[in-house]
């Protein structure tokens, strides 16, 4: 990450292309202000993301519980149509088993 004096530099360097020679007192103010907004900016989006994401767990959790909830319904359809199987080759077998 660069240094953090180079970043403000960077920035005074930026307004004063942008305004001239307003006075290093007005353009260290004025980078104090836009730094401090884009850091605002920053968090803003942060707390967005982590909003998103939060929505992405809750949505994996009821998908992870609609999916166990579709293999229990299986292995009970499974078992239930073993059972039959078992019954039907009973049956066929004359009732021997």
């Amino acid at each position: 990450m660069e240094n953090l004096a180079t970043v403000v530099d960077a920035k005074i360097a930026e307004l004063r292309g942008a305004f001239g020679e307003i006075g290093d007192q007005r353009l260290i103010v004025m980078a104090a202000i836009s730094l401090a907004d884009e850091r605002a900016e920053a968090l803003a989006r942060v707390a967005k993301l982590e909003e998103e994401i939060g929505r992405m767990r809750e949505a994996s959790r009821g998908v992870a519980m609609l999916a166990e909830d579709s293999a229990r319904q299986i292995a009970q359809a499974i078992d239930e149509a073993a059972a039959r199987i078992e019954s039907a080759s009973r049956v066929m077998d004359g009732g021997r088993s």
